[in-house]
């Protein structure tokens, strides 16, 4: 399953909010005065205080530090890169020890550089004992290949944010290994580091990670319902199945899934995907929610499941939108105690805030209604007024 690390809605908000305000810099051309240029980057910012004595700027004078253990707190410390110019970019070094009993036990080291100044991108890379790690110069924006580990890098972002996961190698060297990590500015032909200088937060611990994943999207999505059904608890319940190929009636069924007690399994919209009909089988489920209209999840799907024995209701709407109200309408059939008065709503043309959104939903057994970004769809508007929902909030 690809990862692409992601923040709480709530996390993004207070950083927003706190984040401190950059003075506007005004702009003149021959044609007189334009807007107020929104930030200025900076190619030096005040050093840190671990710049002090021998300092934290090389391999040589990496600064050691004690993770905490797994189901403890997380180290933070406030950072700064002091320097970020064409040709010069700041590096923070900082070195850990993994015992062999922790790299046995599957512990992972999780690192996270986050900006707190618009423009700087972190980047962070962690080197085993003995590794010789390159100049970023010579890498053109991409991570160190002498590097064990490192972090993906996100340059659309306004404030960037790196994050790493990696796990020691259980055939240490003796009891314990002491590995490198290096922070430092992105690098990029013809920008150099930026002019990106200032503040970051650097966070670290020791966890533990386990990653579903399956030769493609269906496959994965069936691993995770393995890993949550693993002991053939829906033996004559339900199973919702999605197109596996599109985001919005994913993102509504979530709510529904979470309703059911079930797991949420995607298709390919013109054929049942092997991984889901196997997985349906090991599940015993005698019910199957397909969420489409047969434009999203052909009737040819629809005839594979009802010819595995299974009772087949459709769910669908004439778009999109409609299709998440009747969903969310399901959803409140099917829970307990009916839904939540609460609903999320999210732009139904593109998924990264319905997708956020989605687990939170089911986890409080609110619907996810989808709309256009311009304008609230009717489809919508008619579910969060009708009185059989009982919606009395709106998070948007």
């Amino acid at each position: 399953m690809t990862r692409t690390p992601r923040y709480l809605l709530a996390t993004a908000l207070l950083a927003a909010a706190v984040a401190p305000a950059v003075p506007a810099q005004a702009r003149v051309s021959a044609a007189g005065p334009a807007a107020a240029a929104p930030r200025a980057l900076a190619a030096t910012a005040t050093a840190d205080v671990y710049e002090a004595g021998a300092g934290d700027d090389t391999s040589a004078t990496a600064r050691a530090i004690a993770l905490p253990g797994y189901g403890a707190g997380v180290m933070y410390e406030a950072h700064t890169f002091d320097v970020a110019d064409a040709v010069t970019g700041d590096e923070d070094w900082i070195s850990f020890t993994v015992t062999d009993a922790e790299a046995d036990a599957g512990y992972v080291v999780m690192i996270e550089a986050s900006a707190d100044t618009p423009g700087v991108r972190p980047v962070v890379e962690v080197y085993a004992p003995g590794a010789a790690p390159t100049a970023p110069t010579a890498l053109d924006g991409v991570t160190d290949p002498a590097a064990a580990a490192a972090s993906q890098v996100a340059p659309w972002l306004v404030r960037g944010g790196a994050t790493l996961e990696f796990r020691p190698s259980s055939a240490l060297p003796g009891d314990s290994a002491t590995y490198r990590a290096r922070i430092r500015p992105a690098f990029a032909a013809g920008t150099g580091f930026g002019d990106a200088a200032g503040a970051y937060r650097l966070r670290a611990k020791f966890g533990m990670t386990t990653r579903l994943a399956g030769p493609d999207r269906h496959a994965t999505a069936a691993r995770i319902s393995f890993e949550r059904f693993a002991d053939g608890s829906l033996d004559g319940s339900a199973a919702v199945v999605v197109n596996g190929l599109a985001f919005p009636d994913a993102m509504a069924g979530a709510t529904l899934a979470g309703a059911l007690g079930c797991p949420l399994l995607t298709t390919d919209p013109k054929a049942l995907s092997a991984s889901t009909r196997t997985e349906l089988r090991r599940l015993g489920v005698d019910t199957v929610y397909l969420l489409g209209g047969t434009g999203a999840v052909t009737p040819a799907v629809q005839t594979a499941l009802a010819g595995m024995g299974l009772s087949v209701r459709r769910i669908a709407g004439l778009d999109r939108f409609a299709t998440a109200a009747a969903i969310a309408r399901a959803a409140d059939a099917s829970a307990a105690a009916g839904t939540a008065p609460l609903a999320f709503v999210a732009s139904g043309r593109a998924f990264p805030d319905a997708l956020s959104a989605s687990a939170v939903a089911a986890h409080s057994a609110a619907p996810v209604l989808l709309t256009e970004p311009g304008r609230l769809a009717t489809a919508t508007a008619e579910a969060l007024a009708d009185p059989a929902l009982g919606i009395t909030d709106v998070v948007s």
